[in-house]
């Protein structure tokens, strides 16, 4: 059987949080991310739906750091079999490409990725993103280890 990898990027608001945490929660998606939409909202420079199939898959967003010319990138897909097949590489491509053509101040896009969620860090890996640092912090008494990477758009 063949799997589909086509895509759709639509528009999301909150409006969509209910469907985003009970998709997160029924898949344990807690156990590889600690977030699933953007923290600050009202900040946000790009939050998209993931469509694939006439489902949606996932969502993803770009939101402002403290530095003018840095976005931070969050994704998650909770569609299991719509794991491992390239889409998330793609729409994360799609979007820098959106990014850097709407704003060229934009030079860097960072996220944080838990040393633990293997697939994440190939698929950002292949994306173009390198690791630049590590930390740590606890949650619920368990400490949790994270790669901080970095993806530089081209000038």
């Amino acid at each position: 059987m063949e799997i589909n990898d086509k895509y759709t990027l639509v528009n999301c608001d909150e409006s969509y949080i209910t469907l985003i945490e009970e998709n997160c929660d029924k898949n344990e998606i807690s156990k590889y991310m600690s977030r699933f939409w953007p923290s600050e909202r009202e900040k946000i420079y790009v939050w998209k739906l993931i469509i694939s199939d006439d489902c949606i898959i996932g969502n993803v967003w770009f939101e402002p750091t403290e530095k003018n010319n840095v976005l931070k990138l969050g994704i998650v897909i909770w569609e299991e079999k719509k794991l491992g097949i390239g889409i998330g590489k793609k729409v994360i491509q799609e979007l820098i490409e959106y990014i850097a053509l709407r704003d060229p101040e934009i030079n860097t896009v960072m996220l944080n990725v838990r040393k633990t969620n293997d697939r994440a860090l190939a698929c950002y890996k292949n994306a173009g993103f390198t690791i630049i640092g590590e930390y740590s912090k606890m949650k619920n008494g368990e400490r949790i280890e994270f790669y901080r990477m970095e993806y530089e758009l081209p000038i």
